[in-house]
């Protein structure tokens, strides 16, 4: 019986092990699919560029991505590392990437360019809003992959998010980002929208993970 038992658990084990590598690599796809469409290189100076036009605040870019980005896992790493179950962590922080990007989206589409004065200003709130959030899931993930996925299979997970996340993601930006930045009028709700989309659909695949 103990036998019968023993298989039973390992058997179990295994299956949650390639359950969560395939999520986990799903989660890093769909984040890289919406990640594109904000591309601080080109998408996201564009747009402060058409609301403000001023050089300078381009300059808040940088800062705001990298110390937003690097300040949430110092705040909240030991509370993560205490939660019974760690998808919870990852679901909300993408869920929260997403809620910036829904904003965003919301306040091109019913403002747009017209309130020039303080736009700027709103946009780049979530902008620092969104990086704690992506801060905390990259702090997640690596948490959840370091106790889900056995050290032998980690680099291959690597290799599924890199691989199949820039394949997915080069995709769908050579496909519809030419019908929403054309001639210089750029429809950047539909840009904000698809990342938002995105996020909010990696943040219910992680919780799908199968965790005790």
């Amino acid at each position: 019986m103990e036998n019968d038992s023993d298989s039973a658990s390992t058997a179990t084990r295994d299956a949650w092990s390639k359950r969560n590598f395939w999520t986990l690599g799903l989660v890093q796809i769909t984040v890289r699919t919406g990640w594109i469409f904000k591309t601080e290189s080109i998408i996201i100076p564009v747009v402060l560029d058409t609301l403000s036009g001023a050089a300078w605040m381009r300059g808040f870019l940088p800062m705001f991505s990298r110390s937003s980005y690097s300040l949430a896992p110092w705040l909240l790493s030991e509370k993560i590392n205490r939660l019974p179950k760690k998808k919870w962590a990852l679901a909300v922080s993408l869920s929260g990437m997403a809620i910036c990007f829904f904003g965003l989206t919301m306040l091109w589409m019913v403002f747009g360019e017209s309130a020039a004065d303080w736009m700027p200003v709103a946009f780049l709130a979530f902008y620092a809003a969104f990086f704690v959030c992506a801060g905390t899931t990259q702090l997640c993930f690596g948490t959840l992959q370091g106790k889900l996925v056995p050290a032998k299979r980690r680099g291959r997970l690597m290799l599924l998010g890199n691989v199949g996340g820039a394949g997915v993601a080069i995709g769908a930006a050579s496909l519809l980002l030419p019908f929403w930045l054309e001639s210089g009028d750029g429809k950047f709700h539909f840009i904000f929208a698809i990342s938002a989309t995105c996020f909010l659909a990696a943040a219910c695949v992680g919780w799908q993970l199968a965790e005790r």
